[in-house]
């Protein structure tokens, strides 16, 4: 799930069938680049007018990602639970 702040990538994420994620300091990748997705879900959480979405929320479903990407994102994915488990 991603949070999208900026107007102008709203459309530009229905255009890609894949994403790269570009992560903080203090992760030991970088980024991981070009995951094969597709959109999944798209909520407004808060909207600028009534016509325009100021943030959203996006879940991607990955597919057809090599063994190295899989490894990765899972690696993220485990820093990122640990990082805001309830028990911290």
């Amino acid at each position: 799930m991603a949070k999208i702040t900026h107007l102008t990538a709203h459309i530009a994420v229905m255009k890609n069938n894949d994403v790269s994620l570009i992560l903080p300091d203090g992760y030991p990748l970088k980024s991981i680049a070009r995951l094969h997705c597709t959109v999944a879900r798209i909520n407004a959480l808060q909207w600028q007018d009534a016509d325009t979405i100021q943030q959203m929320s996006i879940a991607w479903e990955f597919y057809n990602l090599s063994e190295y990407q899989k490894d990765e994102l899972h690696a993220v994915i485990d820093m990122i639970k640990t990082q805001t488990s309830p028990e911290q």
